[in-house]
């Protein structure tokens, strides 16, 4: 088996979509060696875990991408493709149907599940050998609609917990920020642009908290935080420090007091499909975690390793904050459950998981 991971992504990126795939691509490398190949589409400086790629170009469509990628899994006499990228998967595998030819096995990481009753995703989702879906709720959805259940691998999101080891300069970071030594510190991380993430609701909670609360928003590009600003007057107690590298977060996550997932309802993608990384991050980090009640958040947290809120209601969201301050032991109980449970999510034990799913479909 020779295994190709086909991307478009650049690095250096903030993307956690970006983080992702390059975990993964290292996870695969230390498992297949020579037989893993790696396909982005730039970098602009060595990339990280010692990874070598293939380096696709820029191209204007999905088709360009596919049909490089065709000739290069020819050119290395590739068995096995994986795209998380479903138009470039798509064009894959009907370019190398009408043209290429090639015997290759096609591998589809889901994420979502926006396009899944297009024609052209159907005709996708016949092709490939097997799905492997973020969450447990998206596959039921995809079950639903006639795909085999035997067929789609569940496989969360991970971390690797070897950054959250070690200490981290507190003092030194609050005083940057301004940030007395006698608030509670409450943080998230992540991106800010998309309304099911939940900032709006964090915003909404922190008019809810007195004076001894300090929310911290690490993330968000310099004109997402702008806009923000616009719709949400700025106040003292809710601090937006824009988008940080990735490196940084376990420092900023160890400011906290307490770490936030106020994911909403509304949208399927948060509701059913989601499996963010910053959750395994948070619960790495050893800090209580407030977190959404949700379909896709209850798969990996539960009351024994977190507080769990209903979703789009900052009430909720404030008092869930208050309770961990009032409740430290049961906090730090819970916290330490979760960092005993996050070890089963490593990049390592998802990318064993999928080739042994893979192994399982082939024989």
């Amino acid at each position: 088996m020779k295994f190709l991971y086909a991307t478009t992504i650049d690095y250096p990126s903030t993307r956690a979509n970006r983080i992702q795939v390059l975990h993964m691509a290292a996870a695969f490398t230390a498992l297949l060696g020579k037989d893993f190949l790696f396909g982005m589409r730039s970098t602009r400086r060595p990339l990280p875990h010692g990874l070598d790629a293939y380096y696709v170009g820029e191209h204007a469509h999905s088709y360009t991408y596919a049909w490089d990628y065709l000739k290069y899994a020819r050119t290395m006499q590739v068995s096995d493709v994986l795209c998380r990228e479903e138009r470039m998967l798509f064009f894959i595998i009907l370019l190398n149907a009408l043209w290429f030819r090639l015997p290759l096995r096609f591998w589809y990481e889901i994420h979502h599940l926006v396009f899944v009753k297009t024609w052209w995703s159907r005709y996708m989702l016949r092709r490939v050998s097997g799905i492997i879906s973020l969450t447990n709720a998206m596959k039921q959805e995809l079950v639903s609609t006639g795909y085999p259940a035997e067929k789609i691998l569940v496989a969360s999101d991970a971390v690797d917990v070897s950054e959250f080891s070690g200490t981290k300069d507190v003092v030194g970071l609050k005083a940057e920020l301004g940030i007395p030594e006698d608030k509670h510190v409450i943080v998230y991380t992540g991106s800010i642009d998309e309304p099911w993430k939940g900032v709006g609701v964090l915003y909404e909670a922190s008019k809810l908290l007195d004076d001894s609360y300090q929310i911290v928003v690490v993330g968000g590009k310099e004109h997402y935080v702008e806009y923000f600003k616009k719709e949400y007057p700025e106040r003292a107690n809710f601090l937006m420090v824009g988008q940080k590298p990735h490196e940084s977060i376990p420092s900023y996550i160890a400011l906290a007091d307490v770490v936030v997932l106020p994911n909403s309802g509304k949208q399927a993608i948060s509701a059913i499909s989601t499996s963010p990384m910053k959750l395994f991050e948070y619960m790495a980090s050893g800090v209580p975690i407030v977190a959404s009640d949700l379909p896709s958040i209850r798969e990996v947290l539960n009351p024994d390793n977190a507080f769990l809120v209903e979703a789009d209601n900052p009430q909720a969201l404030a008092e869930g904050i208050e309770s961990v301050m009032k409740q430290r032991e049961v906090a730090s109980a819970r916290a330490a459950q979760a960092q005993r449970d996050v070890q089963a999510y490593t990049w390592d034990n998802r990318a064993r998981s999928i080739l042994s799913f893979v192994g399982k479909i082939l024989k």
